[in-house]
């Protein structure tokens, strides 16, 4: 038997519990601890390409956005080569970047990469590749306020349309390769950039983001094109 001013105030913090849950109708257990945790922000600050053929492109000095103690930079990639290749590397101003996505199809390739990046406006972005690569192209985001650098939920596919679970408060990014240059529109994301890449082929790689404000199971991303050849999408939701 438990003594009775302990049963008594283990009744008490139950009672409390209770009464945090009853303040907030309609929400689910726990659901007051994403009133307390931080709201991330996600802003599109720079894009770059590149027709030549590298297994490292380092694109020089583009913007990441204001500095922050919490900032993160999402890199997403798109490349093609002549054969199979995948992203061996990525680094922000120096650092290491971890891996949220790394997709090949038909030797067309997309990525997702993020960093944690404090300091500093501008960096050099550079992405490695297994082997050699006709072209390839980033586009940059940062993000601040994340809770976690771990993706609530992954979308790949080679129809340049995905579905993923977003949470609200989150964010989402995305972005696709298509051997052509076609106008690029986005349903389920705000079209960011499009950067068209001209050489012996003609391709583009588009980016877009979001900023969720409610929680939603299998959310269509989708990067609609007139003509579509090769193609390869990611996206990522993050909270």
């Amino acid at each position: 038997m438990f003594p009775g001013s302990l049963v008594s105030s283990i009744g008490h913090i139950l009672a409390l519990i209770s009464f945090s849950f009853a303040q907030v109708p309609g929400t689910a257990p726990f659901a007051f601890i994403r009133k307390i945790s931080k709201t991330p922000s996600i802003t599109y600050t720079a894009s770059a390409q590149s027709n030549s053929d590298l297994v490292t492109y380092t694109f020089n000095s583009l913007s990441l956005g204001n500095p922050s103690p919490d900032r993160y930079i999402l890199v997403g990639i798109g490349a093609r080569s002549g054969s199979t290749r995948t992203i061996s590397g990525v680094t922000v101003a120096g650092v290491n970047a971890t891996e949220l996505s790394d997709y090949v199809s038909n030797t067309s390739n997309c990525g997702i990469y993020i960093a944690h990046v404090p300091t500093g406006t501008t960096g050099n972005v550079s992405v490695t590749f297994s082997g050699s690569m006709v072209r390839a192209a980033v586009g940059i985001w940062a993000v601040t306020g994340l809770n976690s650098a771990t993706p609530v939920d992954v979308g790949q596919s080679n129809t340049l349309s995905v579905s993923i679970d977003v949470v609200s408060g989150g964010v989402a990014a995305a972005v696709g390769y298509n051997h052509s240059t076609s106008t690029q529109t986005w349903t389920g994301l705000n079209k960011d950039f499009q950067l068209n890449i001209t050489d012996n082929d003609n391709a583009a790689v588009g980016g877009a983001s979001f900023q969720v404000s409610a929680d939603q199971q299998n959310r269509n991303v989708t990067m609609n094109v007139s003509s579509k050849s090769l193609p390869a999408l990611c996206a990522v939701s993050l909270r």
